[in-house]
């Protein structure tokens, strides 16, 4: 008999055909550094669901602004020897090309990061408004280019982010939900303010 024994699935899943899925992320991308995290309040029964977020001292959450459906989030399964996992990827544009916006991509090439995108559907109940990527490993730059004859992106930065070769996610994407919209969009707004 093993000694642990990982949970099977254990509820049922339907289609809500009053409220289809919607695809698809707002174009507003809010990125933080992923060291800043001060703390993570997971949810008693679900360690995904999200309900709280806090960051050190003066640290913030910054926000990288696209267009027309510029933001792509995805996870994708990587099946290990002993343990599944997921890498968490963010392929986002940016579509300024000014030192300051140059000086915050080349600092994301140094560093780790953590990605929430909002989603254009929000669950039956409202339940799933935002998404956090790279919670608990970061993102890493993983690409980065620029060809300015791009007639498709202007000339735009095209950048990818996502978990590195070593450090995968544990699990897919995090809810981030507390309460209601409101509430949970108060925990972000509050932290790009700081």
């Amino acid at each position: 008999m093993p000694s642990v024994t990982c949970p099977g699935i254990n509820t049922n899943a339907f289609l809500d055909c009053t409220k289809p899925m919607l695809p698809g992320v707002s174009d507003m991308l809010y990125l933080f550094n992923w060291a800043d995290i001060a703390t993570i309040t997971e949810n008693v029964s679900y360690p995904n669901l999200i309900e709280g977020l806090t960051l050190t001292g003066s640290a913030k959450i910054y926000r990288f602004e696209g267009k027309k459906s510029s933001n792509e989030p995805k996870s994708t399964l990587v099946e290990g020897r002993y343990q599944p996992s997921f890498t968490h990827e963010v392929v986002f544009k940016m579509f300024n090309i000014d030192s300051l916006t140059k000086q915050q991509l080349e600092y994301m090439c140094n560093t780790k990061v953590v990605a929430i995108v909002e989603n254009n559907y929000k669950g039956t109940d409202g339940e799933v408004p935002y998404e956090i990527y790279g919670l608990r490993a970061g993102l890493q730059m993983r690409a980065l280019e620029r060809v300015l004859n791009d007639q498709d992106t202007l000339g735009a930065y095209n950048c990818t982010l996502g978990t590195s070769d070593i450090d995968k996610e544990p699990y897919l994407p995090a809810t981030l939900f507390d309460t209601d919209y409101a509430t949970t969009k108060a925990i972000i707004t509050a932290l790009f303010t700081a």
